[in-house]
C-alpha cells in the first residue's frame, strides 16, 4: 500500500555568520518531527519555501496531508496588527498562508504544531495575542528556555472530540513552549482545549477536511496519545 506523502513546512535559518554555510540562508526540519511521521506511516517531505503561487500549488498536488511546524513569531502585520517588537518572518508566514490556502482548497488533512497551530489559525482570518504575559498577565508564563520542552501545564479538553478519543480523559498535561497564542478565532474554526489559564490550547475546522491544530509539541513526548494524534493525521492522509 503507498503511504502517505506528507509535506513539512520548513523552518528558516536566515543568512548569517555562522562556520558552515556563511552568509547562506537555510531550509531545515527538526528530526523529531520527521520521526514521528515516518512512525506513524508516511513519507516526509520538507516543503521549501517558495513565493510562485504555481510552485505553492505544484507542492499541494504532490502531498497527501499537510504538517505545519514550530518555529519563531507570526509577523504581526500579518494578520492586521501593529508589530511591537515581535518581526518574525514575514516570507514564511505568507507562505505557510498560501499552503494552508491550496492545501485546503484540495482537502489536504492538516495538522499544526505550535507556531502551525497559529498560523492555522491566521490562515482562516484569525488574530493572535503577540505576548501573552505583555497583554494578558493575569495568565502564567507558557515558555521557559531553561526548562523548555519539559514546562508543562494542565490542559482541558473539550468533550466529545478526537483528543478526547485520543487521550481517554478531559483533563490532560501537555509541554508548552510559546509566548504567542490565539486571540480571535479564524473563521470555521471552534477551540478545542483551553490551558489553565483559559488560553486557547487547540483547534479544528469541523467543515474541512481533518484539520487540527495544537499549541504543544506532540513530537516531543513520547506518550501514547501524542503519538496516537499523528496516527490519525496520518490514518486521514491515506491516498
Amino acid at each position: 500500500m503507498k503511504r502517505p506523502v506528507i509535506g513539512l513546512s520548513a523552518n528558516l535559518f536566515p543568512a548569517e555568520k555562522r562556520h558552515f554555510y556563511d552568509g547562506k540562508a537555510l531550509l531545515y526540519a527538526e528530526q523529531c518531527m520527521v520521526n514521528r511521521v515516518i512512525g506513524a506511516g508516511g513519507v516526509p517531505v520538507v516543503l521549501p519555501v517558495v513565493d510562485d503561487p504555481d510552485l505553492i500549488a505544484g507542492q499541494a498536488d504532490l502531498i497527501d496531508g499537510l504538517l505545519l511546524t514550530g518555529g519563531t513569531d507570526i509577523q504581526p502585520e500579518i494578520y492586521g496588527q501593529e508589530d511591537r517588537g515581535w518581526p518574525g518572518q514575514p516570507h514564511r508566514d505568507r507562505y505557510e498562508i498560501a499552503i494552508v490556502q491550496a492545501a485546503r482548497a484540495k482537502r489536504r488533512p492538516m495538522l499544526g504544531v505550535c507556531r502551525g497551530h497559529e498560523i492555522l489559525n491566521v490562515a482562516f482570518g484569525g488574530t493572535l495575542v503577540q505576548d501573552i504575559l505583555t497583554d494578558l498577565p493575569h495568565c502564567h508564563s507558557h515558555r521557559d528556555q531553561e526548562l523548555y520542552d519539559t514546562l508543562k501545564h494542565p490542559v482541558k479538553l473539550a468533550p466529545d472530540t478526537l483528543l478526547v478519543e485520543l487521550f481517554g480523559a478531559t483533563d490532560v498535561e501537555c509541554n508548552s513552549i510559546h509566548h504567542q497564542a490565539i486571540a480571535t478565532l479564524g473563521e470555521g474554526l471552534v477551540a478545542a482545549a483551553w490551558s489553565d489559564d483559559g488560553l486557547v490550547e487547540a483547534i479544528t475546522a469541523p467543515d474541512d477536511h481533518w484539520t487540527w491544530g495544537v499549541q504543544w509539541h506532540p513530537e516531543w513526548d513520547d506518550a501514547a496519545p501524542h503519538l496516537a494524534l499523528f496516527r490519525s493525521f496520518l490514518e486521514a492522509c491515506e491516498p
